[in-house]
């Protein structure tokens, strides 16, 4: 990134940490968002909240980054953990759809850019995830997030993987 999209991304951040620490979520999703940067949570509040309902911080799971973005023709909160990918969309109303996508599972993610927005597609097995309409400047970094995440813990699956294998030759 150049410096300017650095500087950027700096200033978005630090005016979204003001919104991020008046919410009513946990101190450590407040936490997580801020450290990382996430500036791009468009009339998501009520995402926001449910995202507490849905991490599980006490099991080790960690924010790595997160968007606001349309996701089968409604807003949603995409958010890319250490372990999965969860798309939050809570209805107006009532109800709302949770969709989450363990990171091994991933086998691709791509990004086409246009002139303001972005759309990310997640390739997951036979099906893929469209999500439309996220900030152009967030869209990459989310993108390349899910990308390194899903490498990192298929690479640390197959670590641990060959690790047993060993120790059973042992035996």
């Amino acid at each position: 990134m150049s410096k300017n999209n650095d500087i950027y991304i700096e200033n978005r951040a630090s005016s979204a940490a003001k919104k991020i620490n008046k919410l009513n979520i946990p101190d450590e999703i407040k936490k997580q968002l801020i450290d990382k940067k996430v500036f791009d949570f468009w009339f998501n509040n009520k995402e926001l909240r449910a995202l507490s309902d849905n991490i599980d911080i006490a099991g080790g799971e960690s924010i790595q980054y997160a968007a606001s973005g349309n996701y089968d023709n409604h807003t949603a909160l995409i958010i890319c953990t250490n372990m999965r990918v969860m798309i939050i969309n809570k209805n107006m109303f009532i109800g709302g759809d949770f969709t989450d996508i363990p990171l091994n599972m991933i086998n691709g993610v791509s990004i086409k850019t246009r002139l303001f927005l972005s759309d990310i597609q997640i390739t997951n097995g036979a099906t893929n995830i469209f999500l439309n309409d996220l900030d152009k400047t967030a869209a990459p970094i989310l993108a390349d997030t899910i990308k390194s995440r899903s490498k990192n813990y298929q690479q640390s699956i197959q670590s641990a993987q060959y690790k047993i294998q060993q120790k059973i030759l042992k035996i």
